[in-house]
């Protein structure tokens, strides 16, 4: 889902921006930078109706001058001198904060499981496939169930931080998700619910929360008493 080289990338062009603050005399500074792409299916009244893919991604440089910071967002590194800039003339109308400073680098421990390779090879095939079994499972629990909108989808983001006092930091992340809207609509009486669950790892074909919201579509009908 990602290009081989997305991090690899995203550092080189943070870097450059660094330098570019450096070259402008900044006392400290910060790039932030990330690169997402992905794939989703939505589901509308029972059906798939619309397959999506593509991608995301910008720079985002924090500087930092006696106590006062800019801030700037870019796309692309093209715009960097002017975004450098634009932060530099942001900071100088800002209040100052006595003590305000960046952090320095210092040990850290990796967070583990934000990314699983798996989602990496998911394709719109896939998708494909499990929205099929979402709704043939959605009709096998209730033959009224209706799943009236919802959809799947993943993501990954490779993600890159690098500042003046030595901190470069980077990784990819990754995001599954499915969500249903289920309604039941018989002898006059409409009744829906709604579940959906997430995670940066694989879920499982037909995730729990499929059965949870035509659970909640059921259990909702008839008048309260």
């Amino acid at each position: 889902m990602l290009p081989d080289d997305a991090i690899t990338r995203i550092v080189e062009g943070a870097q450059s921006i660094g330098q570019i603050c450096q070259s402008k005399g900044i006392a400290e500074w910060e790039v932030v930078a990330f690169q997402s792409y992905g794939h989703e299916l939505d589901i509308e009244a029972g059906k798939i109706k619309l397959a999506a893919g593509g991608g995301d991604g910008g720079y985002g440089v924090r500087v930092l001058d006696g106590g006062r910071f800019g801030y700037a967002h870019l796309v692309d590194v093209s715009g960097a001198e002017h975004a450098v800039s634009q932060a530099i003339s942001i900071a100088k109308i800002s209040p100052a904060i006595e003590g305000f400073c960046l952090p320095e680098n210092q040990k850290s421990t990796e967070v583990l499981g934000r990314c699983d390779n798996r989602i990496l090879d998911v394709g719109p095939e896939d998708l494909l496939e499990q929205a099929d079994a979402i709704l043939n499972e959605v009709a096998s629990l209730d033959s009224r169930a209706v799943v009236t909108g919802g959809g799947v989808g993943v993501s990954a983001t490779a993600g890159a931080i690098v500042t003046s006092q030595g901190i470069l930091s980077s990784g990819i992340s990754t995001s599954h998700g499915a969500g249903v809207q289920v309604s039941i609509d018989e002898n006059d009486e409409l009744t829906s619910a709604w579940e959906s669950s997430s995670s940066r790892k694989l879920l499982k074909s037909v995730p729990d929360c499929i059965e949870t919201s035509v659970h909640w579509a059921q259990c909702t009908r008839g008048p309260i008493e």
